[in-house]
Parts: C-alpha cells; structure tokens; sequence
C-alpha cells in the first residue's frame, strides 16, 4: 500500500511540475512580449501621426484603381521610418495593397518576406504568416505555400496538413490566439478520433493552446491593425470549449452563449465567413440532441436561406469527408432524415 501510494504521489508531483513549467514557460513569453499586451499599437500611431495623410492618400489611390502608385508612396513612407514595428506594419499594408489590387501572389511573396525578417517584430511576422495560412485556407493553391515548403512536400502534402502546419509556422513565430485555436481544435479533433475520452497529458497540452487564445484576447482587442482576427479567433475558443466537453473535459462556461457571441461579434464587424461557419457549428451542437432537430432546421433556414455562400463554406459542406470531421451530428441528420437532408441540400447543395 505504501508503495502504490509513493506511486501516486510521483504521478502526481509530476503532473504539477509539467502544467507549473508550462505556465512558468508561457509567463516569461509573455512577460517579455509585454504581458501578452503589445506596449505600442503601432498602426494607430501610423493612422494618426504624421503618417496618416500618406496612408489616407493610398487608400484613395488603391480605391481609383491606381494601386501601384499608392504601393510606391507607402515604400517611400517606410524607407523614411526607422521604427522596425511601424516598418512591418507598412510592409503589410503594402501586401495588402497588392492581394487585394495588383496580384495575389506577388501580395503573398510580400508577406512571405515579412515572415523571414528576423528584424521586424514577431508579432507583425506571425500575423503575416497567418493571413498567408487562412488564404491557403481558403483557396487550397498550393504556390501560395512554395517561400514555406519544399516542392516535394506541396506534391506530397496533404491539404488539411499543410493548413496546419501553415499556421503551426506562425504559432511557432508568436502564440497570436487564432493560429493556437486552430492548433488547438486539430490537436483534440485527432485525440477525440482516437478515443472520445483524452488523457491528463493530452488535456493539458490542449489546455495550453486554449490558454494562449485568452491572452491573445487582450492584444487582439488592444491592436487597432489584428481587431478583424476577434471573430476568427473566438470561434476557435467556442469550438475548443465544446470538444473539451466532448472529451470530457468541460471548461465550466455556456458552450451556446460561447458560439453567439461569435455570431455577435462577426456580424458586428462584418465577418461574413466566420459568422458562417459559427451557424453552422452552432447548428451542429444544437443538434446533439434528437429535441433539437427543430431548433437546428430554424436556424440554418434563418441564416442562409437568402445568404451568399462563402466558397470556403460551400466546400466543407458539399465534402463528405470534411462535412463529418467538422460537422458530424448535421452529417447524421443528412443521412437519417429525409426532410432535413432535403433541406440541407436546398440551403448548400443546390448552390454548391
């Protein structure tokens, strides 16, 4: 007895050691981050410094189609800035600039040279990383990922994986809360796959990630340039709150009221995409429960039978295979019941 008792107090002391490090850890990153809250917000010190008569005159110059002069008065407007956090933010409005007006992928190779200068704060290169990582998200082109993969690894590699590793590059650069909640979900959706019940060792490293998203929280809400992530990144945390529940892990806070404030906050700040998906894994925890069917089959009327699909929304739900991974409880009512199947290809399919 004594000896199974030595044996469990090991275990134990060992379990608090491993989670005392981790936090230990992530205290002294973001002790040296500035608390996990950026001590400047760099971009409202450009749009409302001196800088802000430039950076106005290229909006207006992108907005009257000429986006190669306002791209060649922000290069000048950097060359005059010695400031390496402001430096990087106008190298990021510059591959804006060029994604949204000159050409996708010279806008990429512009962020992608972000990313690899060790100069610029890690902030700014892992939020570039990550706007690389959802567009890939988005339009599967792999050459979006040739500055970050061997060519052998695009051919070779798996779309979901070379997603993930896409953001695991910015994660790795700098915890923002949007790459640790898409690490986060991947890392417990593979675990639950395996066995629905996760292992102390699988939750705290799982815990780990979904601690990063709330002190990413704060930086998001405090940088007037990464505020259009907030959406984004908490549906990653609703959607980790609701597999932690799954798993058996349950975090203590309302998984429903979790999934409306994103839908809240997307349609607030415009957020078509993710105040989609939010519906739709709304809809899918709804449906849960048999009692449900209703409630589930009101709000995807609601919300997207006179709605634009997003392309990304229309290709989770008219793959099988993604379907079932990220929406398995809608996936079963589509096989099982008539009327929802019809309803659920009337909504998506038929639009797909």
């Amino acid at each position: 007895m004594n000896a199974r008792k030595t044996i469990i107090y090991l275990l134990v002391a060992t379990a608090v050691i491993f989670i005392g490090h981790y936090f230990y850890e992530n205290y002294k990153l973001n002790s040296f981050l500035g608390g996990g809250i950026p001590e400047r917000d760099g971009y409202r010190e450009l749009t409302e410094g001196d800088s802000k008569n430039v950076l106005a005159e290229a909006k207006t110059l992108e907005s009257n189609k000429d986006p190669g002069k306002a791209v060649l008065i922000l290069d000048e407007l950097k060359n005059r800035t010695e400031d390496m956090l402001q430096k990087s933010i106008i190298d990021l409005e510059i591959a804006n600039t060029k994604i949204r007006s000159i050409d996708l992928e010279e806008g990429v190779e512009a962020l992608a040279k972000i990313v690899n200068n060790e100069n610029y704060p890690r902030v700014s290169r892992a939020y570039a990383m990550i706007l690389i990582a959802d567009r890939f998200q988005a339009d599967l082109d792999k050459k979006l990922l040739k500055p970050f993969f061997s060519e052998q690894e695009l051919a070779l590699g798996r779309e979901d994986t070379l997603i993930t590793e896409s953001f695991k590059k910015s994660y790795d650069i700098y915890p923002l809360g949007y790459s640790a909640g898409k690490l986060g979900t991947d890392y417990l959706l593979k675990k639950i796959n395996i066995s629905r019940y996760i292992s102390d060792e699988d939750y705290v490293v799982a815990l780990g990630y979904f601690k990063e998203i709330d002190l990413s929280m704060v930086q998001l809400e405090n940088s007037e340039g990464m505020r259009h992530l907030i959406p984004s990144t908490l549906l990653m945390r609703a959607h980790m709150l609701r597999l932690f529940s799954f798993a058996g892990r349950p975090q203590g806070e309302d998984i429903s009221k979790a999934y409306q404030k994103v839908l809240e906050m997307a349609r607030a700040m415009g957020a078509k995409r993710t105040e989609q998906f939010a519906v739709l894994f709304y809809a899918d925890y709804l449906a849960r429960l048999p009692e449900n069917i209703t409630s589930v089959t009101k709000v995807l009327e609601e919300n997207f039978e006179k709605a634009t699909l997003d392309n990304m929304v229309i290709r989770y739900v008219n793959n099988l295979s993604l379907l079932r991974r990220n929406f398995p409880n809608i996936y079963k009512y589509t096989s099982n019941d008539k009327n929802f199947g019809d309803l659920f290809g009337l909504l998506f399919h038929s639009r797909g």
